[in-house]
């Protein structure tokens, strides 16, 4: 009990001073980091994780370092060797999962989800044994604003835990492929979508357009989430001066480009001589589809900046029907074929500019509007979680087969021989 104490006083410690350490220079910043890894690790061995955490050490020393001395000597910058140092030192995830096995015994499946969790598994298989599962959401070989060292040091670890993972998930087919081309290795994917719970559509709801004044006569292009680079939003309200007077754009979200978007959008209101822009905070994500159910047409102006975009089949490809309205894409590997196949909205070239979403908003008819709208309720009916979730409960069945049929062998073989 005492060296728990200790290790959980350790780790908030820990946290505390990385996040002084900011404070300092690059020098002192990384300087503290690396210190203070050894002292958590050195605390954690002392509760008998020593076979996982001679690895966590091992690997923090030569990553760190490594981040370290690329940083002083200017190859990357502090943010990049901070990405780097996270990525790759999730060993600091595995200290609560052992803690939790040992209560309960080993495990018979390890889930690790994303890069981090790709990592943990594949520590957690070699100290406690069972079947890991990868979960990986993105292609993050190429991903948006990712430095090339990111790249290089997430295909550098997707190669070598490779061999350890028993069963990969992937979002869709693309992603699925181009990681069976690049990590042969890996075992073939099974594909489970963003997809979210089947569920009726919500009435129209008109508390967006309350908080924001707008007329309810009045069309609205909706885009929620992260308001972050590569994902269009600068295109996106450039491209509002030129809708025609009857559309508002609104933004639902904060984020790195707030107040650039909200910048450029006084420029492009003063233009056109009234509020084509408008923003709203984050809402409780329960809410959001009473939210966006007051939009005429969701839009996911993603960039073509990378593969992970190309490939991309977001939440919001559910989400907009889940509110009842038709979306605006790019006419990217995954989303075309599900927006013509279920004709819920509009496409955009992949290489789109703020004239190609112009004229597509001008395009746009009441029967347009209707039809498409209608038919987001087949798309969810047939494109709903209740269609992957029977993908999941059978990986897990056949991993919990093979195990009863391991130790269905392994009791036979224990058993004496009869005479």
């Amino acid at each position: 009990m005492i060296a728990k104490r200790i290790l959980k006083l350790g780790t908030v410690l820990f946290a505390i001073l990385s996040i002084l350490s900011f404070l300092y220079s690059f020098f002192t910043t990384f300087s503290l980091i690396y210190a203070l890894s050894f002292v958590i690790l050195s605390v954690s061995s002392q509760l008998g994780y020593t076979r996982v955490k001679k690895l966590g050490r091992k690997r923090t020393k030569r990553l760190v370092s490594n981040a370290f001395n690329d940083l002083k000597s200017g190859k990357i910058d502090e943010t990049m060797a901070r990405k780097i140092i996270r990525m790759r030192t999730s060993y600091a995830l595995v200290d609560a999962v052992i803690e939790e096995s040992q209560r309960g015994g080993p495990f018979d499946v390890i889930h690790g989800h994303d890069l981090a969790g790709l990592e943990a598994g594949m520590m957690l298989k070699a100290s406690l044994g069972g079947k890991l599962i990868w979960d990986a959401h993105e292609f993050y070989e190429d991903v948006a604003n990712a430095a090339p060292e990111y790249s290089v040091a997430a295909s550098a670890l997707i190669a070598e835990a490779s061999p350890h993972v028993d069963e990969l998930i992937c979002i869709n087919e693309s992603v699925a492929k181009a990681y069976r081309q690049r990590y042969p290795r890996l075992p073939k994917a099974h594909i489970i979508m963003n997809a979210t719970l089947r569920s009726d559509i919500p009435p129209r709801d008109w508390r967006l357009r309350d908080k924001l004044g707008i007329a309810r006569t009045q069309r609205v292009l909706l885009f929620h989430g992260g308001l972050a680079p590569a994902r269009g939003l600068e295109i996106l309200v450039r491209a509002a001066a030129l809708f025609p007077a009857n559309w508002t754009l609104v933004f639902l979200g904060r984020g790195k480009l707030e107040q650039q978007l909200r910048d450029l959008a006084c420029v492009v209101n003063d233009t056109v001589g009234t509020e084509r822009v408008l923003f709203l905070p984050f809402v409780p994500h329960e809410d959001l589809l009473l939210w966006a159910s007051g939009a005429d047409v969701g839009i996911i102006p993603y960039e073509n900046v990378c593969l992970n975009h190309m490939f991309c089949t977001p939440n919001k490809l559910w989400e907009f029907p889940g509110s009842g309205v038709p979306l605006i894409a790019p006419a990217y590997t995954e989303i075309k074929p599900l927006v013509e196949r279920y004709d819920i909205g509009w496409l955009l070239p992949t290489d789109f500019d703020g004239k190609s979403i112009a004229d597509v908003i001008a395009s746009i008819t009441d029967e347009d509007l209707q039809r498409k709208s209608a038919n987001t309720k087949r798309f969810l009916d047939e494109m709903s979680w209740e269609r992957f979730e029977p993908v999941l409960n059978a990986i897990y069945e056949d991993i919990a087969r093979r195990g009863n049929d391991d130790r269905r062998q392994k009791s036979e073989m224990a058993r004496p021989a009869t005479a």
